[in-house]
């Protein structure tokens, strides 16, 4: 058996191998680009859990310090030149707290009764707790405000 060699005269050579390759290229950078995308949403998703935990360790947080108390502690340290409400820290967690006395006052309720209007009213002094929390090793960090915690006053009159 003999065999022949074939001469082709075509210009078309490694037009097959070369568009082969061409695609070949085309598909690797879409799926290295898809998974770019990927790790980046992993990120993503893992930083916001961080931060939903963290936020929820704040509120935690301000519920420990808003507590009457936690003020009444507070407002005696305040007179006798102290701090008076302690940082929290857990295993993960170092919380900053805080009471920051407004210099407000408004009418209160005195004794369960309804509250009344005018200049010989009671009035109560307002409050704003703030905690200030940052996960241990991450760098996450979150500032969480509650609100004006209010000091009802002793005997129906103002807190000296």
């Amino acid at each position: 058996m003999s065999y022949k060699k074939i001469k082709n005269n075509s210009k078309e050579q490694g037009a097959t191998l070369l568009s082969v390759v061409s695609i070949l290229l085309v598909l690797t950078i879409v799926g290295l680009s898809a998974a770019r995308m990927s790790i980046l949403d992993i990120k993503v998703s893992s930083n916001e859990e961080q931060q939903m935990m963290l936020y929820q360790e704040a509120e935690n947080s301000l519920r420990t310090i808003t507590n009457p108390e936690k003020l009444y502690t507070w407002m005696e340290a305040q007179k006798n030149g102290g701090v008076g409400i302690d940082d929290i820290v857990t295993a993960q967690y170092k919380a900053k707290t805080g009471i920051t006395a407004l210099n407000r006052k408004y009418a209160c309720v005195g004794n369960g009764g309804a509250v009344s209007i005018g200049p010989d009213a009671p009035t109560c002094n307002l409050y704003d707790f703030q905690v200030d929390i940052k996960k241990k090793g991450l760098g996450t960090n979150d500032v969480h405000h509650r609100g004006a915690g209010k000091e009802v006053p002793h005997n129906g009159g103002v807190y000296k």
